[in-house]
């Protein structure tokens, strides 16, 4: 994927800051550190909940790209539904003036659905999700939507039409307008749940004084100052580098 490396390794720093606990684990009742932060519980559970959040976010990000994979199923019904209502509409004698607003909503909902476009991510990265690429042709979803219920609206008047055919009756395309504001509304919320996971994991891995990525640099300042630079606990601890990364 393109902007992947803009939204990876926070799993690979989840990592680092468990083997920077087991080495604090190691030490024993020798690591005693005055910060009740540092304490050997805290950072234990800081882990587990900072790996948490990762793993929260993949399954947010998941739950939003079958979303957005269903709304697409959904909407890419309409142009082949709004031909083949405005051939019934046709069919079935109505005025010319009727006919012609019908024509002008099928035009409205032909052409190019809003696209996305996904790229496999590299080994441990976290994919972005994509946003919908909408042309200038009135082809957002909503609008979209909007222009399916208006050629509904003229349906519903002219008396003529009256398909035996339940995907082509009134009753039938409302439903399917149901279906696609369901559909959109189901993008929104995912959407919203995956902005909300990746609040709780930037605040838990990068929170200023209390992320893994600070209390990891005050944990080797602790050891550096308890056992000396040298020490074979120091050089243990600097092994895990835990890189702040773009959220």
């Amino acid at each position: 994927m393109k902007n992947a490396q803009k939204d990876t390794g926070h799993l690979r720093n989840c990592t680092a800051f468990e083997q920077l606990v087991l080495v604090c684990s190691s030490i024993g009742n020798r690591y005693r550190p005055s910060n009740p932060s540092l304490a050997l519980a805290a950072i234990s559970d800081l882990s587990t909940k900072a790996s948490q959040s990762v793993n929260d976010v993949m399954s947010a990000l998941n739950n939003y790209y079958m979303a957005v994979d269903q709304r697409s199923k959904r909407f890419g019904e309409l142009p082949k539904m709004a031909t083949r209502v405005l051939s019934y509409f046709r069919s079935c004698g109505a005025s010319a003036a009727s006919v012609s607003n019908v024509l002008a909503y099928n035009r409205k909902l032909q052409g190019a659905q809003g696209k996305t476009t996904t790229e496999a991510p590299a080994q441990g990265a976290e994919p972005v999700a994509p946003a919908p690429v909408r042309s200038t042709s009135q082809r957002s979803f909503d609008q979209q939507a909007q222009h399916f219920l208006s050629m509904v609206d003229i349906l519903v008047k002219e008396s003529s039409y009256q398909p035996l055919e339940e995907e082509l009756s009134v009753s039938g395309l409302s439903a399917l307008h149901q279906q696609l504001l369901q559909s959109s509304l189901a993008v929104a919320d995912a959407e919203r749940l995956l902005a909300a996971a990746r609040d709780k994991r930037n605040q838990l891995l990068y929170a200023e004084g209390t992320g893994i990525a600070s209390l990891s640099a005050f944990i080797r300042a602790y050891i550096r100052a308890a056992f000396g630079q040298n020490s074979h606990e120091y050089q243990q601890a600097k092994i895990p580098v835990i890189k702040k990364q773009r959220t």
